[in-house]
Parts: structure tokens; C-alpha cells; sequence
């Protein structure tokens, strides 16, 4: 049924993918912001239909996302609170992934309480597992890049949209250079086995539309069961030290800043922009 439709809503001829979930992943990704009426008669069970559900912001089936740019989170004040930048690469309890490593180690830099609230989730693990943080501190023209990426793809991938469609669409997985704070505080975190072997988490770091399907959302349900399970260890153990996390990106979680701030309605930011220091 899967490959029909895909067949039906992208009738170039390319490859079909492999597994249900690709497939389901795709199909989600193909209905993102598009009305469609799709009759589902004579299922089995449940299951059967649920690869069929969309999975954008429009639709039941996933609870409506604020993003990164919302105004409402650049309304939120902010009382700085002074705190330090930790270099975790110093924290005998924390594994930091060099993958996405910048030349003034700033990937690897968080907040003091960040830090201390990352060895606490580490300490809500199974004892096999370790954390491994991907990246903390991102600098002004680092995130440029980023967002400036993601505008391309996606103006590259929807040649019909409008400029403003395409950056409100990009700002879904990547925050605008504009928006403030203008220095981020993120950790991006993925549960790997003490062997070093990192587990399922459904796909990779940064795999985000236009390329890959919505599987990045932390509650996709276009990934195994095994990955759905890993998320929840990872979310059980980030949550529970007050980290929030980003919807649209399984591994991105933060703490003290503006987005921290507005979900967990606290009544201002701790941390607004703060240099690396020299």
C-alpha cells in the first residue's frame, strides 16, 4: 500500500525505499504541508494504518510544534546568571564526539549548570551505557552556515515556494542566525555502549528534511522498536535532570535558554549571549 501511494505522490520514477519505515518516512515527508484527503477502508488493525498517518504540525496525529523562531520565544526575557563555560572535554564522566569539532573547540564548551546537569543524566543511564554530547556551544558563524544550508536544500527541494516558506520551513530543524540569543547552548546527545558502539536512535545526528523523512521527530513512529525504546532511555534520563527537548530533533536537548525557558513556563531565560572564552 505504502509503495502505491509513493508511487502515486512522486511519480518520477525513483527508487522506492527498501523498508517500511523509509517508506513511512517518506510518505510523511511528501504530505508535509500539503491537504490531502486519503480514505483508509477495511484495515486489519491499528497498526496496519498507523504508517499511514501523516506526521506534520497540521495534524493529529502529532501534537503542534513551536519552533525555534516562534516570536513568542524571543519574547521570553532573560536574566543572565553569569554562569561560566565548562570545557567538557575536562569532565572525566562526559564523552564528547569530535565529528563536529570547530577549530576554537566551541562545539565542546556548555554552561557550568548544563554540565553538571549532563554527569546527573548520565548517572539515570543503564550502567552499559555512556552519554556521548555531539556539540554545546555553537558560534554565531556556525550557525550561519547551518541555516544558510538548510534554506538552500529546501529552496532547491520546493522550487514553487516563496522565500518566506522556505525559511519558515528550514527554521523547523534549524534555528535562524537572527533569532537570539545569538550564541547557542544546545547539547546534541546520542546513548552509546561502553564498547564505544553507538545505539539505533532510528537516524543519524543532524538527518533532517528535505534529504531525510520526519524520522528525526523524537516521537516519529516511522522508526523500530528498538530505536523508539533507546529514545525513551535518552528522554527518560534528560528529562529527568531538567533538560528539555526540541521536537523536530531527537537529539537536541537544552537547558537555561530561551526555549528551556517558555516550555517549562519559567518566568525568564538564565542564559543570554556569552563569549568563548580567549
Amino acid at each position: 500500500m505504502l509503495g502505491r501511494l509513493l508511487r502515486e505522490l512522486e511519480p518520477t520514477g525513483a527508487p522506492l525505499p527498501l523498508t517500511l519505515e523509509e517508506r513511512a518516512s517518506r510518505y510523511r515527508t511528501l504530505l508535509a504541508d500539503r491537504r490531502r484527503l486519503i480514505v483508509l477502508d477495511d484495515a486489519a488493525s491499528e497498526a496496519q494504518v498507523r504508517p499511514l498517518l501523516p506526521g506534520s504540525e497540521g495534524c493529529s496525529s502529532m501534537p503542534k510544534i513551536v519552533l525555534l523562531s516562534d516570536p513568542r520565544i524571543a519574547a521570553v526575557p532573560v536574566k543572565e546568571c553569569g554562569e561560566p563555560l565548562v570545557d567538557l572535554r575536562t569532565v572525566e564522566a562526559i564523552r564528547v564526539d569530535p565529528r563536529l569539532a570547530d577549530r576554537e573547540g566551541a562545539y565542546a564548551h556548555v554552561r557550568l549548570s548544563v554540565a553538571d546537569r549532563l554527569v546527573a543524566a548520565q548517572t539515570r543511564l543503564p550502567r552499559e551505557l555512556r552519554l556521548l554530547i555531539n556539540e554545546g556551544y555553537r558560534q554565531v558563524g556556525s550557525q550561519q552556515q547551518y541555516f544558510d544550508s538548510s534554506v538552500t536544500r529546501h529552496r532547491a527541494a520546493h522550487p514553487d515556494w516563496d522565500e518566506s516558506r522556505v525559511r519558515v520551513k528550514a527554521s523547523r530543524y534549524v534555528s535562524p542566525p537572527d533569532w537570539p540569543p545569538r550564541h547557542r547552548r544546545r547539547s546534541r546527545l546520542d546513548p552509546v555502549h561502553l564498547t564505544g558502539a553507538e545505539l539505533p536512535m532510528g537516524t543519524r545526528v543532524n538527518a533532517t528534511p528535505p534529504e531525510d523523512g520526519e524520522a528525526c521527530y523524537t516521537a516519529s513512529t516511522a522508526i523500530s522498536a528498538e530505536a523508539t525504546a533507546n529514545r525513551h532511555i535518552l528522554g527518560t534520563a534528560m528529562a529527568s535532570t531538567g533538560f528539555v527537548n526540541y521536537p523536530t530533533e531527537w537529539w537536541h536537548w537544552s537547558y537555561g535558554e530561551r526555549y528551556w525557558a517558555f516550555t517549562t513556563n519559567a518566568h525568564h531565560a538564565l542564559y543570554g549571549p556569552w563569549e568563548l572564552p580567549s
